[in-house]
């Protein structure tokens, strides 16, 4: 029986054997290194791309033109953003226009905008109002710029000088003190300050008209009749339940501070340094609708009447806007 040739040589020459270039695997290892050198990894037996590498390509491919489809589709949105924002603004403009409109067909002018400017009052008051100056100016702030308010705002002011009944031109008054909060509240710090200043410039413009306003107003007293006729008036009144002067009650401390600081601002005030006792009442009855809330109507006007004597008193427009 043959024996099965060896494998594999031992000993040192089997060594030397299978080291040497030429022999044994040594000579194999380097021919089958050299056929390999001449054959790309990405590439077949006979030089085209094999399977793996074409699905790559593909596959890149593939994203690429994902990637360009999405932002097209990006820039595609874009111009509708566009085209959607100014539909957006000119809707906006047309709510703004027509609540404008709804406003003037639900709270109508208490007289006709020409008698604004035209009307005179011939009891004693010789000359019209001067509005157009103080008009002009709120409206060219911009939170107010559209809003019917100013107009509403000299209307009223306007029918406090034309009325000639005091229970009327009193309710008159606090719709005016309505509107101007409604004013006020569509703006912030800064515009607030604007407002202000334009209205100390409209009430020196018509001193004598504010004058002879809070004399009529405030000569008249409140008796329970007078009382009745407000609320009756206020009842039927569009606006009745915003011209009702809330009672509301404020910390004795916090009164007490400010009291403090308002009564020696006052009395810091030369033309005043007399009038003690006026300062004093305006100062009670101040606290007395901060802390007891009640018969707020009638202490407001008090307020005035007090107010309007004070003012009186002052030599300057100076010291009347202190």
């Amino acid at each position: 029986m043959a024996q099965p040739m060896a494998t594999r040589a031992s000993g040192p020459s089997a060594q030397f054997a299978w080291a040497a270039p030429g022999f044994g695997g040594g000579a194999v290892g380097a021919a089958g290194g050299a056929f390999g050198a001449g054959r790309r990894a990405d590439k077949g037996w006979d030089g085209r791309p094999d399977t793996r590498t074409l699905q790559l390509r593909e596959s890149q491919r593939r994203h690429r033109q994902r990637k360009l489809n999405y932002v097209k589709s990006l820039e595609d949105r874009a111009k509708s953003a566009d085209e959607a924002w100014r539909r957006v603004s000119e809707l906006e403009a047309m709510c703004v226009a027509l609540q404008h409109e709804l406003d003037k067909y639900r709270n109508p002018s208490l007289i006709h905008s020409d008698n604004i400017r035209n009307s005179k009052n011939n009891i004693n008051v010789s000359h019209a109002l001067d509005i157009d100056e103080a008009s002009s100016m709120l409206s060219r702030i911009a939170a107010i710029a559209n809003s019917p308010l100013i107009h509403q705002f000299f209307s009223l002011v306007q029918a406090q000088v034309d009325c000639n009944d005091v229970k009327q031109r009193r309710l008159f008054i606090l719709r005016t003190l309505k509107v101007s909060s409604d004013i006020l509240d569509l703006c912030g710090v800064v515009d607030r300050q604007k407002i202000y200043d334009i209205m100390m410039d409209f009430k020196t413009r018509n001193s004598s008209h504010e004058i002879y306003v809070n004399q009529m107003t405030t000569n008249f007293k409140f008796h329970s009749e007078g009382s009745a006729t407000m609320s009756t008036l206020s009842a039927t009144s569009s606006t009745s339940s915003d011209l009702i002067i809330p009672e509301a009650r404020v910390d004795p401390a916090i009164v007490n501070s400010i009291e403090s600081l308002f009564r020696s601002s006052l009395k810091a005030i030369k033309p005043l340094q007399g009038a003690s006792q006026l300062i004093d009442d305006l100062c009670a009855v101040g606290r007395s609708m901060a802390i007891h809330g009640a018969n707020m109507e009638e202490r407001f006007f008090k307020v005035l009447e007090l107010t309007d004597t004070l003012k009186q008193m002052c030599e300057t427009e100076e010291d009347q806007r202190k």
